[in-house]
């Protein structure tokens, strides 16, 4: 069942549908075995003139995902087969710098955050970011939300902990006490 995404490189945006058998698109992106991504019904177009020139229209095209500096999945992800989902995590608040964009958002770790180390002994590339606001460094009035987004780490230029949430640990999937609930 193909799901639609937004992926961003340094220079470009492209928009299409990827197979995902069922997965998130974290663990697509953290597949080690893909080192591409096949898009169908892919627009891509400039960040430079974003909004200017039309996008370029193409019925498939292979992305590296080594180019990929974050992908956002249009449609709110319901899958349930990620070996990571029941393992106990906490949230933190923190800030991430990519190549053109600032994105702030919750990170969900099973441990404390050490900045010093960063992400240096987990394995995945992939990193997931839920309750996400990007901010286009070129134009910081082009602000975008987003349910969840996944950096690249090894694009990353700077993570930061904004504050930690208070709130108890919680099982990945299910939704964060909302205020006044």
């Amino acid at each position: 069942m193909p799901i639609e995404v937004q992926l961003f490189t340094t220079d470009y945006v492209l928009r299409g549908h990827i197979e995902n058998d069922g997965e998130r698109l974290t663990d697509v992106l953290n597949l080690k075995n893909e080192q591409g991504l096949v898009l169908l019904d892919v627009q891509a177009a400039s960040l430079h003139t974003l909004g200017k020139v039309p996008p370029m229209r193409m019925a498939k095209a292979r992305v590296e995902k080594n180019a990929i500096t974050m992908a956002i999945p249009i449609q709110r992800d319901l899958t349930h087969k990620s070996m990571f989902r029941k393992a106990n995590r906490l949230a933190f608040e923190v800030v991430v710098l990519m190549p053109q964009f600032q994105v702030q958002g919750v990170i969900h770790l099973t441990e404390r955050m050490d900045p010093r180390k960063g992400f240096t002994l987990r394995p995945e590339d992939f990193i997931p970011l839920t309750e996400a606001v990007l901010s286009f460094a070129p134009n910081p009035s082009l602000i975008m939300r987003a349910d969840t987004v996944v950096f690249n780490k090894k694009q990353m230029l700077m993570l930061a902990e904004l504050r930690a949430r208070p709130m108890q640990p919680t099982t990945t999937g299910q939704l964060p006490p909302q205020p006044g609930a």
